[in-house]
């Protein structure tokens, strides 16, 4: 009887919470029509935590003026009284194939595992995927995709407050390629008119994390060169030279096509990367079938472009430093940057790099080692610090969203045998549960 008592308030909770997200489905749909610049175009319930649609929403080209239709997604947490007000923007990682889009997902990327169910999430298709699949993604353009993402969030402050999810706390977070993202996105919302409405609109305040990003390309470039003998991440190098080309200034890409940057053993590969069907691991992995099995940089790149002195490398050169994240302004908002000192394929010095740049705050720069993990040796530490950089943030951002509503921090504790511990979802659970749970009406995360 006791159990019972201590379950059904939750039980209650969960469903009212239902009720109260089947309600403003239609109120969403209704506000969506009467916008002219997006349109929901479909309206998933595949999770019970969570409700996401997608949208089609006017935003720009690789050119960064050209409107054009993109796509996303906009997710509405199912237990949205938990941390209410509670908005994670996430730029997505790099990705070659279409089916690994946000809204192709019909959810949103690495960092929705986390905090789906409790937060509003926004997730935008990068250019050159979902919507835009027929087109060129402009890698590495980190102010072009960061104008996509804030455009959608833009979409999401018009569409969400009148129905009852009112903004108080954004969290500005990407991973990898998402990193470098977020931080331009930050530097457009604090710095460019056409976004410096949107950080007055979360009372509770506006935090960014970053985890292991390409901040400034230049830098990322010289781990490709570095590692020459053996380049890790092969299906990065297509999509880099895509991006000069479809975002580059016309006096630098003038005269140049894909078939210049790679050797003979590549031919094809502009069709393989067009079509988006191969994932970042199959692209990788027929760059080296088509390579003989060879990971080495001469067998990808053409003899220019392993010639950092010619004249193909110096037109992209200006390219990759004008897409720095990192230079030109300082954070006004509290920016967090993480990064795994032995990362295998965005080196450490990308970080070290941004915080000299940005002036970041000490205390703001967390390095990581791989032996506070248990990694597997035979695949990338890069992508699987993912997770542990998007656990690290919602710890660290429900705790600053507590500290800002006086109500406590979350903090990594260890169950009470004699006090019952409910996950998100109002079961029991027992004492060797890890994650988020609730505990004498208090949510916390045990580790």
């Amino acid at each position: 009887m006791k159990k019972l008592l201590l379950i059904f308030p939750l039980m209650l909770l969960a469903f009212i919470a239902k009720a109260e997200e089947e309600f403003p489905i239609a109120g969403i749909i209704d506000k969506a029509a009467a916008a002219s610049d997006y349109d929901i175009v479909d309206i998933r319930y595949d999770n019970p935590n969570f409700t996401s649609f997608t949208v089609h929403y006017l935003s720009v080209g690789p050119d960064c003026v050209t409107p054009d239709t993109l796509s996303g997604v906009i997710t509405l947490p199912g237990m949205p009284f938990l941390f209410p007000g509670l908005w994670v923007l996430d730029s997505h990682h790099t990705i070659s194939d279409n089916a690994s889009a946000p809204s192709s997902m019909g959810s949103t990327s690495l960092g929705m595992s986390q905090v789906g169910s409790l937060a509003v999430f926004i997730a935008t298709d990068y250019y050159g995927y979902g919507h835009t699949k027929d087109k060129v993604h402009p890698y590495l353009a980190q102010k072009q995709n960061a104008r996509n993402s804030l455009d959608l969030l833009k979409v999401a402050l018009d569409l969400l407050p009148s129905v009852g999810y009112k903004p108080s706390m954004l969290c500005n977070v990407g991973y990898s390629q998402g990193a470098g993202v977020a931080m331009a996105a930050l530097n457009l919302l604090e710095n460019d008119e056409a976004y410096s409405d949107i950080a007055s609109q979360f009372d509770r305040g506006v935090y960014t994390w970053c985890g292991d990003g390409p901040y400034a390309p230049a830098v990322a470039a010289n781990d490709i060169y570095n590692n020459a003998e053996h380049e890790p991440f092969p299906a990065l190098l297509p999509h880099i030279v895509n991006g000069f080309l479809s975002s580059g200034s016309a006096d630098l890409t003038e005269g140049l096509k894909f078939s210049d940057f790679f050797t003979e053993k590549m031919a094809g590969l502009e069709e393989v990367v067009a079509a988006k069907e191969k994932n970042n691991d199959d692209l990788s992995a027929w760059m080296v079938t088509a390579a003989g099995g060879s990971f080495k940089l001469s067998d990808f790149f053409s003899a220019d472009m392993c010639d950092r002195e010619s004249a193909i490398y110096k037109k992209m050169e200006p390219w990759l430093e004008a897409n720095s994240a990192c230079e030109g302004w300082t954070p006004k908002h509290p920016m967090f940057l993480y990064h795994l000192v032995e990362d295998d394929i965005v080196t450490f010095a990308n970080s070290e790099h941004a915080v000299e740049r940005l002036g970041l705050p000490a205390e703001n720069f967390i390095a990581k080692h791989e032996s506070e993990y248990e990694f597997n040796t035979s695949a990338a530490k890069h992508t699987q610090f993912a997770p542990k950089f998007f656990e690290t943030m919602a710890v660290q951002a429900m705790a600053i969203y507590n500290e800002a509503t006086g109500i406590g921090s979350i903090g990594a504790q260890q169950p009470n045998e004699n006090t019952p511990c409910y996950d998100l979802q109002g079961q029991q659970v027992g004492n060797s549960y890890r994650g988020f749970v609730i505990r004498n009406n208090k949510k916390m995360l045990v580790k």
